[in-house]
């Protein structure tokens, strides 16, 4: 049974635990203020009557927690029974699509420009930001993160150099088994993308119901970013620290969840603004078995 370790949640529903809680755990209280708002240091300091170092401090040893062992045990893929849940759950989700395990996407998250190399850290909207790829399951928990890429690089090549991409091509996933993705990826056995181009009724079909799959990726997002303030720009120089409180927003998202914390109160019933990083889909470079897959996937969905 997939299940975390007991932990005391750190969601807002348990902040009383926190307030009885050791010197540790009102360090853990006062990083949740820090990443949940956009409060400069003094004010934090202020706010909870401590130095700005020791403010510093909570900063720096609390994601470097939640970036290791920590982290890990929250954010990880799915075992086998798992998935056969996770696969259940997108095919009722998405109308009848089969075999989906997973959604991916990119999303950028704003930073203040770097002292080295800023100009890459420049994406298309023309703002800093650093790529954050994640993949999650049908209940938006994310199974996997990969972040800290410059905000100029695209989707298809952040995703060729993440240790998911690897883990992909070397079985990780089963044959019929795919996570969906946006025209930002490449077609490939087990990353299916939508079609392109003049669409026949069952191509546009086929669209519709990976669309209602992928939305959830885009949903996962949103939630991070509007429970975790400090998501929507970090001012930060340390490229290491500002990577590690990425990875602690999104272990701390799956814990929320993971313990029934709602994300009711933090998504309105507007479906989130796509991140779409633009087409990258070039037909004549994917392989046939590929493209096969997915017209089979599109004749059972008819």
């Amino acid at each position: 049974m997939w299940s975390p370790e007991p932990v005391p949640c750190i969601c807002r529903h348990t902040q009383q635990w926190w307030k009885g809680a050791s010197a540790s755990g009102q360090a853990g209280a006062d990083f949740l203020w820090v990443i949940g708002n956009q409060e400069s240091f003094r004010q934090v300091s202020d706010r909870f009557n401590v130095s700005r170092s020791t403010a510093h401090g909570i900063l720096r040893h609390i994601p470097a927690a939640l970036s290791g062992p920590v982290g890990s045990s929250l954010i990880r893929w799915p075992d086998r029974q798992r998935e056969d849940t996770i696969e259940d759950e997108f095919r009722r989700k998405s109308g009848g699509f089969r075999g989906i395990v997973g959604a991916i996407d990119g999303s950028h998250i704003p930073i203040k420009a770097p002292t080295e190399d800023p100009l890459s850290y420049i994406n298309r909207n023309g703002w800093h930001s650093v790529v954050l790829q994640a993949c999650c399951d049908h209940e938006m928990l994310f199974t996997d993160i990969y972040t800290g890429w410059p905000g100029s690089v695209h989707d298809t090549r952040v995703y060729g150099r993440s240790s998911l991409c690897e883990r992909i091509r070397n079985g990780l996933i089963g044959g019929n088994r795919h996570v969906v993705g946006d025209g930002g990826y490449t077609l490939h056995m087990n990353l299916m993308i939508p079609y392109r181009g003049g669409l026949t009724a069952a191509q546009a079909n086929y669209n519709k119901k990976l669309s209602s799959a992928r939305i959830t990726i885009e949903r996962a997002f949103a939630f991070l970013k509007r429970r975790w303030h400090r998501l929507r720009m970090l001012d930060m120089s340390d490229m290491h620290l500002l990577v590690q409180v990425i990875v602690s927003g999104c272990a701390l998202h799956n814990l929320c969840l993971l313990h029934d914390d709602s994300a009711d109160d933090f998504l309105d019933g507007n479906a989130p603004e796509p991140d779409d990083d633009g087409h990258n889909q070039h037909e004549d470079a994917v392989p046939l078995q590929a493209k096969g897959k997915r017209d089979r996937i599109m004749g059972h969905l008819q």
